[in-house]
Parts: C-alpha cells; sequence; structure tokens
C-alpha cells in the first residue's frame, strides 16, 4: 500500500470484545460482563462499578459517597454484623489488602476474589452492595472516625490533587472542592438519614456494571445475576455525568512536596475528549497518539544519553484514570528531571515535540516503535487481567480484545500509518486548548527556580523561534553480545519435586533450580541471590553500598550505557532486570516473555562479566540514590532499628545523615565484592520447561560463566538493645506508632512461617480492635524481616488522632497480652492460614515473584522445602508457644510521631 493510499484509507475497526466475554442488560438497566478463564483455577474475580461518586454530592454532603463506600464493608442485608468480614477472610482476602472498595469523582468501585464455591455467596454480597448496605448510627459513628483518620493519612496528597485540579480545570471548580474524602466537618456530623437517602438516591440500577472472570460455568453465574440483581429499582439519574468543557488555552502547573515521587519530574500533557474506540477515528487516534508517545521517548531517551541533558529518562501515558477524574482521555510525555534543571529539562522536551511536528519520523523509526508499542500492549492471561480490560472497556469505551485480537488491529492501524499522519495527529495536539506543562518536586528537594503563569508559554514561544535541524535517530539493533560465549555444561539434573522443577548442577559449579510455567506460561522470571549485602562491606564502602544499585543502572552493560541499553531494550516485552542490595543478601532478578528468554540470559551473562566503569554514571547515581532514599524514609521506623542494632547498622535514622558520596573506585570495589562470583548465588528461572532449547539457553549463558571458590559469608549477629521510646514531632495533625519487636531468631524457613503467621494475626487482631471495635484508626499494618545479620523483627504501624494516642496504645498493648495469655481460636487460624496459601499461589503465578521467594528460601536453608509450606501443623496451641516466646516486653521497641505519652509495655512482661 502506498504512502498516499494508507493516509486516506479510513481503518476497520475489530470488535471490541472477544466473542467469549458475555455482555448482558437486565430489564432496570444494569449492565454485566462475564469472562471464563482458566487460570488460576477455581477462582473468580468480581467487581461492582457504580457510576456514583463524590461529583453527586450536594454541598452539604461532601465526603458521603465514600463516607456510604466505607459503610458497606459494616453488615448488609444478608451479611449481619461480623459475617461479611468473616466470609472475605474465609476466601484468603486480609482486611486492607484485596478487600477493597474506591470512590472517584465519577464512581465507587468494589471488588473482590473467591473461590469458584463461594460464588454465589460473592454475588449475593455485590448484590447487597448494590440494593442492601444496612446501617444505624452506632456504627456509623466509628466509621466516621475510620474516614476521618484515612483524610489525616491522606492530607499532603489531597493537597496536592486539589491543586493539581484547580490547574487543569481553571474553570470547573467542582472537580477541585468535590475530593472524595470530603469536608471533615460535614463527615463527622453528618446524620444517618442523610447517609441513607444518598444511598437510596443514587444507587439506581442503571448506574451499575457487574464484571466476573475466572474459573466457573458462565450460564450458572448469567442465571445467578439474573436472579439476584433484577429486583434493584431502575432510577431516571443519568447512566454517567457530563463532559468538562474544554479550557481557555495551555497553562502551567508547578507543586513542591509532592508525595510519592522520588525525582523532580517535567511533564507536558493533555485533557482529551472521551471517545469510544467503536468509533474508527476515535480508536485510529488513539493508536496514533500511542505511537507519538513511543517515538517521542525514544528519541527523549536518546536525548537523555547527551553530556549536559538537563533529564536522564522519559516515558508517556496514553489512557484514562491516572490524574483526570474523570472520563476524558489523559496523554502525557514526562522526563526525569538532572540537577534541578526544570525550565531547561520542560524546554528540552517540547523541542522534541516541535521538532517533530516540523520534520516528521523516518521509516526505520515508525518500524522500531510500532514493534515497541505492539509488544507493550499488556498482554491479557489471569483473571485479574480480564476483569481490569472488562471494567476499562465498561467504563471508557476501550477495547477488551484478546492478545490474539489486539495484535490484528494494531497491524490494521499501522497500515494506515505513515509519517505525515502522525505530523497531522500531532500538529492537532499542539492546537489543543486543554494542555497543561507540569514541574513537580518531591518531599526534601529544594529549588530556588521560580515559576510563573507564563513559564509554558516563554517556552513554547522560545522553541517555536528555535532553527531546529532535523536529527535521524537511527535505531539501535546492535546485539547485546557481539560473540556468543562458549557453552559450559550441565553435568546432572533431578527432580525437585517441591516446585515440579528441575535442578541443574553445571560445569562451573554453579546450580540452577528451574520450575515450570503456571497458567499460561507466557512470562519468565529469574533470581540470582547470595548472602553478603551491606553486611559484607566495610563502614567505609556503605557509601558505596548504598549507592550500588543506582550505580549499575545508569552504567549499563557491555558496548552499552545504561540509557542506551534502555533504548535497546524497549521492544522486549515488558522487560525488567535489576540488581538489589539488602542488608545482608545481593542478586539479579528480571522477568520477560517467554520469547525473550534469550535475551534476558544475555543479561544476566553480561551483568557478571561486561560490566562498565563510568564516572558521570558514578556522580549521578549518588544524586538518585538520595532522591529515592528521601521519597521512602521514615525516620521511625530507622530510628528504631539504628537504635536497636547498634553502630554496625548502616541505615541512618534521619536522611540528612545518610552518605552517598562514594567515589567511582569505591563503587566498583563494592560491585567486586558483591557481585564478583556468580558461583556464590542461587540461580531460579522460573516458569520455565526442561527442554533441550532451554537446557541450551543455561548451558550458553550461564554454565559459561567464569567462578571461582566460594568463601561462604556468615555475618555476626548484630547486637540487640532497647532503650526507651522514641518521640519525634512533625508538622501534621496526626499521630504515628511503630511497634517494632527485635526476636534474636536464626534465618529459616521455619521461623518464616512462623512469623508470616504471627505477623498476620498481629494485623488482624489490632484491625479489629483499633478499627472495627473502636474506629482508633483507618488502618494497622504488620510485616516482618528475617536475616542471618539481624534476626526477627516484627512491626506493626497505625497512625491515629493526636487525642486517641494513649487510648489507642493501651488498646494495642492489651491485645498483644491477650495473645500472649490465650490462644488464638481455631476460626483465626484457619483465616490467617487461608490469606497465607492464598498469597502463596498468587505468589507461584508471578514468575519474578516467584524466582525471587525460592532462591530466598533456597540460600537460607539449602533447599526450597520451606517455600510450599500448607501451615497444617500451625494449630492454635503451636502458636500461642510463638506468642508468648516473642511478643514479650524485653523484645518491644516503639516510636511515636506527635504523642505525648509514652507505652506501657508492663502487661507483656513475664516469659
Amino acid at each position: 500500500m502506498s504512502n498516499v493510499q494508507a493516509a486516506e484509507t479510513k481503518p476497520e475497526i475489530l470488535p471490541l470484545l472477544p466473542t467469549d466475554v458475555r455482555h448482558g442488560q437486565l430489564a432496570n438497566g444494569l449492565n454485566y460482563y462475564i469472562k471464563r478463564n482458566a487460570e488460576p483455577a477455581e477462582k473468580v474475580e468480581l467487581r461492582l462499578l457504580v457510576n456514583v461518586g463524590s461529583l453527586s454530592e450536594a454541598d452539604d454532603e461532601r465526603g458521603v459517597a465514600h463516607l456510604l463506600e466505607h459503610m458497606a464493608f459494616r453488615r448488609t442485608k444478608h451479611f449481619g454484623p461480623g459475617a461479611l468480614k468473616a466470609f472475605l477472610e474465609s476466601q484468603g482476602m486480609s482486611l486492607g489488602g484485596d478487600i477493597n472498595a474506591f470512590t472517584f469523582h465519577e464512581w465507587t468501585n468494589y471488588q473482590i476474589s473467591v473461590t469458584r464455591e463461594a460464588l454465589p455467596q460473592a454475588l449475593q454480597l455485590l448484590a447487597d452492595w448494590a440494593n442492601g448496605i444496612e446501617m444505624d448510627a452506632a456504627e456509623l459513628a466509628l466509621e466516621r472516625e475510620v474516614v476521618l483518620d484515612e483524610g489525616r493519612l491522606r492530607q499532603s496528597w489531597a493537597d496536592f490533587y486539589q491543586s493539581l485540579l484547580q490547574g487543569i480545570y481553571p474553570n470547573e471548580p467542582q472537580y477541585s472542592k468535590r475530593l472524595a474524602i470530603g469536608d471533615a466537618d460535614i463527615v463527622k456530623n453528618i446524620p444517618l438519614e442523610k447517609v441513607k437517602a444518598f444511598y437510596k438516591r443514587e444507587y439506581q440500577a442503571q448506574r451499575m456494571t457487574l464484571l466476573i472472570a475466572g474459573d466457573f460455568q458462565p450460564q450458572e453465574a448469567e442465571d445467578k445475576i439474573k436472579t439476584l440483581f433484577a429486583g434493584i429499582e431502575k432510577g431516571t439519574a443519568p447512566i454517567g455525568y457530563a463532559h468538562p468543557a474544554a479550557a481557555s488555552g495551555l497553562r502551567f502547573f508547578s507543586h513542591r512536596n509532592v508525595p510519592g515521587i522520588a525525582h523532580p519530574q517535567a511533564i507536558w500533557g493533555w485533557a482529551l475528549p472521551a471517545e469510544s474506540m467503536n468509533d474508527a477515528d476515535a480508536a485510529f487516534n488513539n493508536f496514533k497518539r500511542g505511537m507519538l508517545g513511543t517515538l517521542l521517548q525514544q528519541r527523549l531517551s536518546v536525548q537523555a544519553r547527551k553530556d549536559g541533558s538537563p533529564f536522564v529518562d522519559a516515558s508517556y501515558f496514553n489512557g484514562h484514570g491516572v490524574s483526570l477524574p474523570t472520563r476524558q482521555i489523559e496523554f502525557t510525555l514526562s522526563v526525569s528531571v538532572k540537577d534541578k534543571q526544570m525550565k531547561e529539562a520542560l524546554q528540552a522536551l517540547y523541542r522534541e515535540l516541535e521538532r517533530a511536528k516540523r520534520f516528521g519520523f523516518s521509516q526505520q523509526e515508525l518500524a522500531h516503535s510500532f514493534e515497541i508499542y505492539r509488544k507493550n500492549q499488556s498482554s491479557v492471561s489471569s483473571h485479574s487481567d480480564w476483569i481490569g480490560r472488562l471494567q476499562k472497556h465498561a467504563q471508557f469505551g476501550e477495547t477488551a480484545r484478546d492478545s490474539f485480537g489486539m495484535f490484528q488491529q494494531l497491524k490494521i492501524f499501522f497500515a494506515a500509518t505513515t509519517s505525515g499522519v502522525l505530523q497531522d495527529e500531532l500538529k492537532r495536539l499542539l492546537l489543543s486548548p486543554d494542555q497543561v506543562a507540569t514541574i513537580l518536586l518531591p518531599p526534601a528537594v529544594s529549588s530556588y527556580s521560580m515559576f510563573f503563569e507564563k513559564t509554558a508559554q516563554n517556552i513554547v514561544d522560545a522553541v517555536r523561534a528555535e532553527p531546529l535541524e532535523n536529527i535521524a535517530q537511527e535505531v539501535n539493533n546492535k546485539p547485546l553480545l557481539a560473540h556468543p560465549p562458549q557453552p559450559g555444561k550441565i553435568v546432572s539434573e533431578q527432580d525437585e519435586p517441591t516446585t515440579e522443577g528441575t535442578l541443574f548442577k553445571l560445569s562451573n559449579g554453579i546450580e540452577v533450580l528451574i520450575t515450570p510455567p503456571k497458567g499460561s506460561g507466557d512470562r519468565v522470571g529469574f533470581s540470582a541471590r547470595a548472602a553478603g549485602g551491606m553486611a559484607a562491606l566495610t563502614k567505609k564502602l556503605y557509601p558505596a553500598g548504598l549507592t550500588l544499585v543506582q550505580y549499575l543502572n545508569q552504567a549499563g552493560l557491555g558496548e552499552f550505557s545504561g540509557s542506551e541499553l534502555k533504548q535497546r531494550l524497549s521492544s522486549q516485552t515488558e522487560l525488567k532486570f535489576y540488581p538489589f542490595v539488602y542488608a545482608d543478601q545481593q542478586g539479579l532478578a528480571g522477568e520477560v516473555d517467554a520469547a525473550d528468554i534469550e535475551t534476558l540470559l544475555q543479561l544476566q551473562y553480561l551483568a557478571w562479566t561486561a560490566t562498565r566503569d563510568d564516572k558521570a554514571a558514578a556522580t549521578l547515581s549518588k544524586d538518585l540514590a538520595y532522591q529515592l532514599m528521601v521519597s521512602n524514609a521514615n525516620s521511625l521506623y530507622t530510628g528504631l532499628n539504628e537504635k536497636h542494632y547498634g553502630a554496625l547498622w548502616p541505615y541512618p535514622a534521619y536522611w540528612q545523615n545518610y552518605n552517598f558520596d562514594a567515589s567511582l573506585s569505591e563503587l566498583i570495589e563494592a560491585r567486586n565484592t558483591l557481585f564478583g562470583n556468580p558461583r556464590a548465588f542461587r540461580f531460579v528461572l522460573s516458569g520455565v520447561m526442561n527442554n533441550k532449547p532451554n537446557k541450551d539457553l543455561i548451558e550458553q549463558y550461564i554454565a559459561s560463566l567464569p567462578t571461582k571458590e566460594v568463601a561462604v559469608f556468615k555475618p555476626e549477629p548484630l547486637a540487640h538493645g532497647r532503650g526507651n521510646e522514641i518521640h519525634q514531632m512533625i508538622p501534621q495533625p496526626l499521630s504515628m506508632r511503630f511497634w517494632h519487636a527485635y526476636v534474636p531468631l536464626p534465618a529459616n524457613s521455619g521461623g518464616e512461617g512462623v512469623a508470616r503467621f504471627l505477623s498476620q494475626l498481629v494485623q488482624q487482631r489490632l484491625w479489629q480492635a483499633l478499627r472495627e471495635n473502636t474506629g482508633e484508626t483507618y488502618g494497622v499494618y504488620s510485616n516482618f524481616e528475617l536475616t542471618a545479620w539481624q534476626g526477627l523483627l516484627l512491626s506493626v504501624v497505625y497512625q491515629t488522632d493526636i487525642k486517641q494516642c494513649d487510648q489507642a496504645a493501651k488498646i494495642t498493648v492489651a491485645e498483644i497480652a491477650r495473645l500472649r495469655n490465650e490462644a488464638p481460636t481455631m476460626n483465626e487460624v484457619n483465616n490467617v492460614r487461608a490469606i497465607l496459601l492464598k498469597a502463596q499461589q498468587e505468589r507461584r503465578n508471578k514468575p519474578i515473584q516467584n524466582a525471587e521467594a525460592l532462591s530466598w528460601y533456597w540460600l537460607i536453608d539449602g533447599s526450597v522445602k520451606g517455600s510450599a509450606a500448607d501451615f497444617a501443623n500451625f494449630t492454635p496451641e503451636y502458636i500461642h508457644q510463638y506468642a508468648r516466646s516473642w511478643l514479650g516486653q524485653n523484645y518491644w521497641a516503639v516510636g511515636n510521631f506527635n504523642c505525648q505519652n509514652t507505652a506501657d509495655l508492663t502487661p507483656l512482661a513475664g516469659d
């Protein structure tokens, strides 16, 4: 087809839904989508989407939609007090995890995951949420406090998002004034009758969509839907909300102390009209934006490699539901800013937009970017994949095609695409009135740059006046390895029954465990893990250890710099490959499409044999490591650990005390210390069949690695101290408490299993006591760490109103004391077991997580048997003996933000 024909041909639109998706509508207007899917076996995902959100609230109801969503988990018509929670926990859903509902401006989403046998009960529960939520004044009083505490927790995010919406919608204040969290005074005082009235008024059948995906009989599910949901009243309210009008022109938005980002960002974005992909023009325009995003991302990545570039990498987004609270389409190009050069980065970004508008793209660029775009369209295999895609179809009119249908549609679109077609689309975008240029700064990254309303327009005017050149972008298809290594040999193999896998012993002394695919088997995970980490470094090398991961990512491998390598790998389907350095372990991990397994193995080969020494990368990595640490640091968590573990602990309490000032020679020394001998590592490949092609690849890229004798590293356990409670003040209207139990325990799978079980049990108990029974907190979160260096750390954290610090602490101590004094009930044990087994099963279906977990168990135990614990011997009495031993007063340390009292731990005294 000629370019002229391509440009004039209107592309064909294939059906948006596969033929095996059942889509129906009841007489009352409720829609449903049903998709049968094989894996995971005997599991089902369900969602109820209600087109009701905070925009439906009157001025004196702000926050009621979100409060109603909370009340839905208290009780319903068919699930009385406690019964709803018991049902969900029996299905392995932990509170605060996948028992979830979310309220936005235009919709509320309820979602659960159950076994096939529990599908009838799950459908009954969703029908109750649609039309049978029951409420009383006492429960509402408790849930008000929970929602108010959530508001305190999310205050910094709400402040940022409110400012962002004011910038995006300057003429439509309802978006910034109608955040889902609502008005605290209204939430605190709104009467029960008003909440009930909102529910009756707004939850109408024609506004609802039910989504089911999983391993079940579709006809049985459809029959059940027609029985349970047909009686919901059909109202007269509109199904959706009016779309916002286009704004008046280019806007500029900047914000400091943005939560959740590690590096400064410069963004050029568009808020585009909502369109259904059933429309041929809309669908083709969407494809063109995806191609433009991919092409410009590639060009910006090339610019990032140049000396003096004001940014380090680039990304784009084309879709729904990230920043915009509406059904509009969001299209953005973003760069991570280097050296605080925010204006320079934004100008460099716009310069590439202008260059592409003037000169277009080469045919080589088009072909290469199409391959990247095609491969990066997420495949659908699991139930959650399918239900996510069906929800986007129901909400936004996006495609819900299967992978084959998606590929066929993309081929049709690409056949109709030329450089001129894309230039025309870019010109249309650059003339759009709904453009927003944005600069975002993370917390603790200061800048003295001045930003004004005219900043964006000044950048546009300056770039348009520049005499730009058409810089041809070469596509780098150079092979990762110029010369494949001489293969080694697999000298023996044996079955590994726990994983149904195979253990290979190689001629260079390395051992490799491979495990077969689960489900569709289209992804492969990789992990290589060894003992060492920060514990293996001298104190002089601590700065290098803290910076090493960023340095390895920036320096690149073989003949490729870090940015060159990223661009070279961009056509691989969702390829991940990264190093990690923990307290006493280090390693490599990755994941890739099964068809690209050789690329993954080539990368790990280069990571052992062809590292690069790069002074510029060393300098950049210090800033990146610092910014990442600041964005994630919590001085209470780190402060308790620093105080407890003593002078050898490498992670200071305060971010100001971190030292990333490592020289290039120190980074090289740390790299050689930790990654100098692959034979010291446990290698795992998850999702790999035991066949000749895969064996050949293992011999080619792992058995060929140069190795030496292993000096076994066993760190001396750190000293265990305690001390008084840590008090810190922060300028926020909330309090937070960390509870750390430090147990001098050897690292093995037996202790890990008990720690995992006890951590979950503590969370369940405190969630019930602090949230469900008293409304003291929005959530309680428990976790644990177990390493040979530090032993066991059980950690519990929650936040609450400052006035409730003392009461929450007393409740916490009382519940921990009860665990020490009384065995848990059999029902509690069964629920926790269900939660852990569900998480274990889900991990096996995620190759990279499975590979990382197996390498951990293998390293600490010498086998992977502990990875498949069924917790059958975990009786109430068995758990009680560990709770009594591990949760005593002498093991606890406590820290708080903004509390005036000190927690009294004396009820935990005794053996």
